[in-house]
C-alpha cells in the first residue's frame, strides 16, 4: 500500500499530467494493441516506459498502452525496445 501511495503521489504531482484526450490518442496511435506484444485486447493499462520509481514522468512521450500481462511482466524494469510510435503522439 505504501509503495502504491507513493506512485499515486508521483502521478498527481507536478512531475506532468495526462488527460483522458491523450491517453485516447495514444491507443489510437497504437491501434488498440499492446505496444509490447501487439495484442488487440480491452482494457489496455498505461504504462511508463520509464517507471515513475526510476525517475520516469507522468507525461504523454512516456506512456504506451499495455495489456495487463505484459504490465504486470514489465512492472518496475526500464526497457529500450518500445516502439518509436510513442514520440510521435
Amino acid at each position: 500500500k505504501a509503495i502504491q501511495a507513493r506512485r499515486d503521489a508521483k502521478m498527481r504531482g507536478g512531475e506532468g499530467m495526462l488527460t483522458d484526450d491523450q491517453w485516447g490518442a495514444i491507443k489510437v496511435a497504437y491501434h488498440n494493441r499492446c505496444a509490447y506484444c501487439g495484442a488487440a485486447r480491452a482494457g489496455l493499462e498505461r504504462d511508463h516506459v520509464i517507471p515513475l520509481a526510476l525517475g520516469g514522468q507522468h507525461v504523454v512521450a512516456n506512456i504506451v498502452p499495455a495489456c495487463r500481462q505484459c504490465n504486470a511482466t514489465k512492472g518496475s524494469k526500464a526497457i529500450s525496445n518500445v516502439p518509436m510510435v510513442r514520440l510521435l503522439v
